[in-house]
């Protein structure tokens, strides 16, 4: 198995200061985001960003995937993957318990209280077992915890608002048991995809809360891939050294009048689930790593996303001439929580975010003055095969895939190098408007660098 590019210790937590350590027991926050990503997500939302400008979601939801690249350099040449909506619902917990400065702050990269983070109800996408979302959030307190006004209202508007459940569980006697309670109910709400995402190790006798958010999400392709055996892919090694790896890779044909791609300097394609609103994007430019570090990387994916539907129009205007078909050649993968786990903090903190792990103001939480956030974890688990999509973290009539025998292809997009991807909810799908990609919710976020398979 792969070292776990995350595994540095994070050094983001409050400074320590003998004085008046010796005299206040501070209660600790445990944040910890254990998420299975895939692709669903909600409806149109803006946060704001760094000097009053409005960054829409889908934009910070790729800010926060060069975030991480930021915070954990080894990561720009291993694969990694995040899960951004499941952060914005841990983000929202937060931000509704912070005041002061902490809110202002917190408000300046994302106003939790303005974007609709909800998952739309399965039912209204449902068309037989072709998908399963399953979210689920929890607060769990320290008995002692429950003798603060504050936080009884606090827990209470939570699970009123966003159905955060409360549990009562001693962190410091028992801290072997804490982290098997926790760890036991994301594997529960993953289906055992993630079975641990803590250990005895991080808690200490001052662990008080811990806020949880754990997803599990299968989607089927609309178009279901076909094996063709392994394949060579020209992977980036830890160090950024390339050489030649064999995968497992899946193909498909598609119309060229019902696919959305780009065969330019960056090939891209956008593969929709039986539910078209959610999809897998993939962007493979000629050096990832470069596209990766653009300042602009975040306007360039929303960019190419509105180009792609943007020709599929243009297309369809001329359908007598795209007749063919477009041949993808793509790697299965799958990326493991034990190689994606990491400390959010230290990304949360590249965006701007530093009074919350610093003796913040969580005076709308806690009576506790002292009170800080010690820990902001996520996991995620990523599988994508020739079926479906499965994911956990703790996210018109059919049109044929393949031509008769005698359909021209008309293009190959082959991803035979490294590239990005991200999955989707797009409510706005079938009535886009100006920069409509922007509105997107990024439910998942990552790259493939090397995709060898045993």
């Amino acid at each position: 198995m792969a070292s776990n590019w995350f595994s540095i210790k994070s050094g983001t937590g409050p400074e320590r200061r003998v004085g008046w350590a010796n005299v206040f027991l501070p209660r600790r926050l445990l944040l910890l985001c254990s998420l299975v990503s895939a692709s669903w997500m909600n409806e149109t939302a803006q946060a704001a960003g760094q000097n009053g400008e409005v960054v829409p979601i889908a934009g910070l939801s790729s800010v926060f995937h060069r975030a991480i690249l930021d915070a954990f350099p080894e990561a720009r040449t291993r694969n990694m993957a995040c899960a951004p909506l499941g952060m914005w619902r841990l983000f929202r917990l937060l931000e509704a318990g912070a005041d002061g400065s902490t809110l202002e702050e917190m408000k300046m990269v994302l106003d939790a209280e303005e974007v609709n983070l909800d998952i739309p109800s399965p039912s209204s996408y449902m068309r037989g077992p072709s998908l399963t979302i399953r979210p689920v959030e929890r607060l769990i307190a320290n008995p002692a915890f429950f003798s603060d006004r504050t936080f009884n209202q606090y827990c209470g508007d939570m699970e009123e608002r966003y159905h955060a459940t409360v549990e009562l569980l001693d962190f410091g006697d028992t801290p072997a048991r804490a982290a098997a309670a926790i760890n036991r109910f994301v594997a529960e709400v993953t289906s055992n995809a993630i079975t641990q995402v803590v250990s005895q190790l991080d808690f200490s006798p001052d662990t008080k809360l811990a806020a949880i958010s754990a997803m599990f999400f299968k989607a089927a392709w609309r178009h279901p891939f076909l094996p063709v055996g392994r394949g060579a892919f020209n992977a980036i090694l830890p160090g950024g050294a390339s050489v030649l790896k064999f995968c497992d890779f899946m193909r498909n044909d598609f119309p060229e009048l019902a696919v959305e791609y780009i065969d330019g300097p960056v090939k891209a394609i956008r593969l929709p689930y039986t539910q078209t609103e959610f999809a897998m994007y993939i962007f493979m430019p000629k050096d990832i790593q470069v596209f990766e570090a653009n300042a602009d990387f975040e306007i360039l994916l929303d960019d190419l996303v509105d180009q792609m539907h943007l020709g599929l129009s243009v297309r369809r205007q001329r359908p007598e001439k795209h007749q063919g078909n477009v041949h993808v050649l793509l790697p299965r993968f799958s990326l493991s929580a034990d190689e994606n786990s990491f400390d959010a903090s230290r990304v949360l903190q590249v965006m701007g975010i530093h009074e919350l792990f610093n003796r913040p103001n969580l005076s709308r939480m806690t009576e506790n003055p002292r009170a800080y956030v010690d820990m902001f974890k996520q996991a995620v688990q990523l599988n994508v095969n020739e079926q479906h999509t499965v994911a956990a973290a703790g996210t018109a009539a059919d049109v044929p895939t393949r031509g008769s025998s005698g359909t021209q292809i008309t293009r190959f997009l082959h991803f035979t190098e490294p590239f990005v991807f991200q999955v989707r909810h797009q409510p706005n799908y079938e009535n886009p408007g100006p920069w409509w990609a922007t509105t997107d919710l990024v439910l998942f976020s990552g790259h493939v660098m090397d995709c060898e398979t045993d």
